[in-house]
């Protein structure tokens, strides 16, 4: 199945922070995957419950031209070895992860051999969001009546209506990371706010978080704007000056790597800057609007994607429209 995604921007405001309420777990299994995969100013509050979980981590993966198997198992703290090849589907491997206890994250074995390309990272996490009942594993609390669509190439996405359609994940996949990628591959609409938080992950009881906004400018445009936030310090990064057609399937990714945050739309790096940062605690995720339910998203969202490292543009997701 493949996924079609491309480069875009949002509104023109100037940023403010804003806290958030979240509640959840860490992050739990690494799932390998058979291609190569593909990220500023917001706001956000914080708040929630306390909660638990760790990260988990894979074994060795099916993968390769005619699935051919992978090479090796991983021993706990670290990731199984991804297949050699490029289209093949992918079989979850199981084992712990780095200083971590099992996960429980469901791995997906069917990502659309469009929003990949080569070997993924064995120690990756990815969530398709192609259903209203279970993210990763995870249920979900439904807003509203977000709807299950058919995404370019195949597979599936959720769309949402910009008024009150949403997912809430009792989980935050980021917790405990010293540093990480996270991508997403979503698609803006026309009509929308001017600011709109679609994808939302934060520490309980705190305005800790990780957060992908769109700005709408009123032109047809959109913009990214990304805000990370920790006890040793937080920063916007509101790229106004990059901004994109609204309407295409887009890949977006938020580096942190301990000393500076960056984030990339369409693998191209648009704005970085210098950021110190703490693991942050378990929590809570949304999709198609923050965790208080304001500022809601009109669009659709394909697919998440959480590594514990540093990944360059070219082992990015990448989607195609």
């Amino acid at each position: 199945m493949a996924l079609a995604v491309k480069a875009l921007p949002l509104e023109a405001t100037l940023p403010r922070c804003c806290a958030e309420v979240v509640s959840g777990s860490r992050i739990a299994v690494i799932l390998a995957l058979a291609g190569v995969v593909g990220a500023a100013a917001c706001k956000s509050d914080g708040g929630g419950e306390p909660g638990a979980g760790n990260p988990g981590s894979g074994g060795a993966v099916n993968g390769g031209a005619g699935g051919a198997v992978g090479s090796g198992g991983a021993a706990p703290g670290s990731g199984g070895a991804a297949g050699a090849g490029t289209d093949a589907p992918v079989t979850v491997g199981t084992g712990g992860s780095a200083g971590g206890a099992p996960g429980t994250d469901a791995a997906p074995a069917d990502v659309p051999a469009g929003e990949t390309g080569g070997a993924g990272p064995a120690d990756s996490v990815v969530w398709m969001i192609d259903n209203t009942q279970s993210i990763g594993g995870h249920p979900t609390t439904v807003s509203g009546a977000p709807m299950v669509i058919d995404a370019p190439g195949g597979g599936k996405a959720v769309q949402f209506n910009g008024t009150n359609d949403a997912l809430f994940v009792d989980y935050h996949p980021l917790a405990g990371l010293a540093q990480f990628t996270v991508e997403v591959i979503f698609r803006p609409d026309a009509g929308g706010m001017a600011e709109q938080r679609f994808f939302h992950m934060q520490a309980n009881g705190s305005e800790n978080r990780v957060l992908f906004e769109t700005r709408l400018p009123g032109n047809g445009m959109w913009f990214m704007d990304t805000y990370v936030m920790s006890n040793a310090g937080g920063a916007p990064l509101f790229a106004q000056n990059s901004q994109h057609p609204i309407g295409p399937w887009y890949h977006a990714a938020l580096i942190v790597d301990g000393k500076e945050m960056r984030h990339y739309v369409n693998g191209v790096q648009e704005l970085a800057v210098g950021l110190k940062f703490q693991p942050q605690l378990p929590g809570q995720t949304s999709f198609g609007v923050r965790l208080t339910k304001a500022y809601w998203f009109k669009g659709a969202i394909r697919m998440a994607r959480f590594t514990p490292r540093v990944l360059t543009p070219d082992e990015f997701l990448k989607a195609t429209n």
